[in-house]
This record gives structure tokens, sequence and C-alpha cells, in this order.
């Protein structure tokens, strides 16, 4: 007996139904992979990235002294704050004429540096610190030889991300998508090789 879904239903001796699929042509094989591959591709762009490391540059003249353009901007350390989460590494880098320190705390703290201190930092080098589940919070930093120079890192606590509506738009348009080439395929009952 046929259905108008295309199903034809045939009943074995056994009494077991076989369903088979007819191949899908090169075409529609074509578009299905298109659509998976907008899939994989979707949810790795709204994913969140495992590997968000921050770059954050000393900004140039930021040595001049307390009225500094940056100290007023509040962006001698460029970008402040800087947001990251457990796991995840924070890279200055010196592009000031000078050299300057990246160290935990502020000039009034007594000891300074408990979570990191980079030590002299000449012209163009580079310090990194990767942060961890203990540092969360809002960690202020500042720099030992110009202390003006003062930023944050504020290190959020790791939790399940809620995925917004938009990210379910793609999954909802390849669950459509899969179920409207499978539909069209006609589906012929009877074969052994394809045993439902």
């Amino acid at each position: 007996m046929k259905f108008d879904a295309r199903l034809t239903l045939i009943q074995k001796s056994q009494g077991y139904p076989f369903i088979s699929f007819k191949p899908i042509k090169r075409m529609q094989k074509q578009i299905l992979s298109f659509v998976l591959l907008i899939f994989v591709f979707t949810i790795f762009a709204f994913a969140p990235s495992a590997f968000a490391d921050q770059s954050v540059s000393i900004a140039q003249g930021a040595s001049s002294g307390g009225s500094a353009p940056c100290v007023a901007a509040n962006n001698c350390f460029t970008p402040n704050p800087v947001n990251v989460s457990p796991g995840e590494k924070v890279t200055w880098t010196n592009t000031d004429s000078v050299s300057h320190t990246v160290t935990s705390g502020k000039p009034s703290d007594i000891p300074s540096g408990t979570i990191f201190d980079s030590g002299l930092l000449a012209p163009g080098k580079i310090f990194s610190h990767t942060f961890t589940i203990a540092d969360v919070g809002t960690i202020n930093y500042f720099c030992q030889i110009h202390p003006w120079m003062a930023g944050q890192v504020i290190v959020a606590s790791a939790s399940i991300p809620e995925f917004p509506m938009t990210f379910s738009l793609p999954i909802l348009f390849v669950i459509v998508a899969i179920s409207y080439f499978v539909i069209r395929q006609k589906i012929n009952v009877g074969s052994k090789d394809s045993l439902f």
C-alpha cells in the first residue's frame, strides 16, 4: 500500500517491515553537505572560545608623569579593564620607549605583586600571566616605576553560557533543511540492505 508521503510499506513474510532509501542525488548530497558545514561553522562562531587570551599594550608616553593624557583617560594600559575567565592568559606588551613593570595590587599595598609581577619590562618586551579559579574577582595592577599608571583585570567565574535566540535559529534552519531532504526522498520498504 502507498501513502501520500511517498512511503511504501511492504510486510515481509516474517512480519518485519523493511525500509530502504533510494540513493540521494548528487545535488542533494552537495546541498546537505553545505547545510552541515554551515551548522558546524555556526557552532564554532557562537560557542565561547576556550582560548580567548587577551593582549594589553602599555601606552606611548605613559611615563611622562601624572598629567600624561593616558592617566586622565585611564588607558595607560590598553584596554582597561581586561575581562578574562579562569584559564585565560593576558599578555602585556611595552610599546613605550622606557621600561615599566606590570605588578598586581595598588601602589599603597604592602606587599604588592602577590598575584603577578613582571619585573622590569624593557621597551618592546612582553609579560604574560594565566589566571586561575583562585583569581576570580577584580585584580588591580600598576607600574611600580610610574605608579600613576594603573589598570584592572576582571576574572569572571566560569559558567555555562546561555545561548541567545540567535544561536537557536541556525540550529532550527539545519533541522528543517535535513527534514526537508529526508522527506523528499522516496522511502521504499522491503529492502533487507537497509533494515530500519
